[in-house]
């Protein structure tokens, strides 16, 4: 996992840092934790992703650059086959599709405007954190922020 989650991961960051870009976005995960700022994760998943956020953060650390680890917690509304199963399918049913507008659900739409959001148009610098709220925010910003430009 920390080849795929961290190695790779790095590499493509290093090489578009070298190209000019000065933000980066990440998908990590709930439950994560960077060892340095955050102490260690209980779960193998926290700790890797948590790896690969500090390794990300500290190649866009320069000035005016910054580096954003989305944490989402349960997603909803994924294209394609359930990527969890079972457990993916019951979520999608009512009650527990509810989750979805509640703190700890969101919609894989929200990600996908918040983590745009947050690398082409925010300028907040340095090694930021999104939860569910915060990506749900950007995700608001986004649809604002296209809405004035059409």
């Amino acid at each position: 996992m920390d080849l795929v989650e961290g190695k790779y991961n790095s590499l493509l960051a290093t090489i578009a840092h070298e190209a000019g870009v000065k933000r980066g976005a990440y998908l990590s995960g709930q439950g994560v934790k960077q060892p340095t700022l955050e102490g260690r994760a209980f779960a193998m998943f926290g700790r890797t992703k948590g790896r690969a956020e500090e390794s990300l953060a500290k190649i866009f650390s320069g000035d005016n650059e910054g580096h954003i680890s989305l944490r989402p917690g349960a997603i909803f509304d994924r294209q394609g086959e359930p990527v969890y199963g079972f457990f993916e399918s019951v979520l999608s049913c009512w009650p527990f599709s509810t989750l979805r507008d509640t703190r700890y659900g969101i919609s894989a739409h929200d990600i996908a405007k918040g983590m745009v959001m947050g690398a082409l148009f925010d300028t907040d610098c340095g090694n930021i954190i999104w939860e569910n709220e915060q990506i749900k925010e950007a995700a608001r910003r986004y649809e604002a922020t296209l809405n004035d430009n059409m």
